[in-house]
């Protein structure tokens, strides 16, 4: 090897390194974008807690010195209670929005071995449904609707599989089409099993303002951004979160499978999902009102072991 040659490797080396050293920071920027959003949600929600009982807790002091045995002291007592459970959800929301983010990045360094050992009795759809109850103020606030269609016979179906690594590929996918669907648009989910491949499957869809190029969210989550993607903040484009990159990784690790991409039609039609069960959430838009936007799709097949 001459000198040049030897001297060009190690600039691409160079080279090469100091890629990986800036996506690492980009990947950092995305994960403390993503996490700035429940723990915001939690401090603001926290400091309107406060301030609601401690109004609340003032009314109710004038009312019992000016009226000792006033019906209002039961109503104000009742509306009190009904601050604690709503500022509690809300509260809850965040963390879990959070809790999930985290875990999604934590199975993530996990190995295929380590995520085998974790497999445990749990009934998957009814699951789903959970984790969607825990998403649904943040459905509602971002004036989204939530389709969700499944088996009536699935819902409490139990199988083994690693229940807690599902639950972030899953919260982390549905957190994903929540912040990147458009404003009023409705999300579709359909969940169900394939027996024969010994698998759960869940497949998510949500509009979007133009069709995405899936080989290039692919190619960004597997071999990272170029250099000029980075001084672009290519990393915050849409449908494009951490939460995507980590379910990908996660459910490659898992020995599961996906399936994404985008175009000018929902892949998810009324004629696939006949005869299933339909749950609503959040504020369900009739289709004549809702621009007819490019769809992002993605479905995800899940291991699992029949008792």
């Amino acid at each position: 090897m001459t000198k040049e040659q030897l001297e060009f490797e190690v600039r691409e080396l160079k080279e090469q390194l100091e890629l990986s050293r800036l996506n690492e920071n980009a990947r950092r920027s995305v994960i403390i974008h993503h996490l700035k959003s429940p723990l915001s949600s939690i401090d603001s929600n926290v400091k309107r807690m406060l301030y609601d009982l401690e109004e609340n807790e003032k009314e109710m002091q004038r009312v019992r010195e000016a009226y000792p045995h006033s019906e209002d002291i039961g109503r104000l007592t009742n509306q009190l209670s009904f601050l604690i459970k709503k500022y509690s959800t809300l509260i809850q929301t965040g963390v879990q929005l959070g809790t999930d983010i985290i875990s999604g990045i934590a199975y993530e360094s996990s190995s295929p071995e380590e995520l085998k050992k974790g497999w445990q009795k749990t009934k998957p759809v009814k699951r789903t449904g959970k984790i969607i109850d825990a998403h649904n103020h943040l459905i509602i606030s971002r004036n989204l609707g939530l389709l969700f269609e499944y088996n009536k016979e699935d819902f409490e179906k139990e199988v083994l599989m690693n229940q807690y690594a599902f639950a972030a590929a899953f919260s982390n996918t549905l957190s994903n089409a929540v912040k990147y669907a458009i404003d009023g648009s409705v999300i579709k989910l359909v969940s169900h099993f394939d027996i024969a491949k010994s698998r759960y499957i869940f497949e998510i869809e949500n509009m979007v303002q133009r069709p995405i190029k899936t080989q290039d969210v692919l190619r960004k989550i597997k071999q990272g951004y170029t250099r000029e993607e980075i001084e672009d903040r290519a990393f915050y484009e849409i449908n494009q979160g951490i939460g995507l990159e980590s379910v990908v990784n996660l459910l490659g690790k898992l020995g599961g499978e996906y399936e994404l991409s985008s175009g000018d039609s929902f892949k998810l039609q009324e004629e696939k999902t006949k005869g299933m069960r339909r749950k609503t959430y959040g504020v369900i838009t009739p289709e004549q009102y809702v621009p007819p936007l490019p769809s992002f799709y993605f479905k995800a097949s899940i291991p699992i072991k029949e008792e």
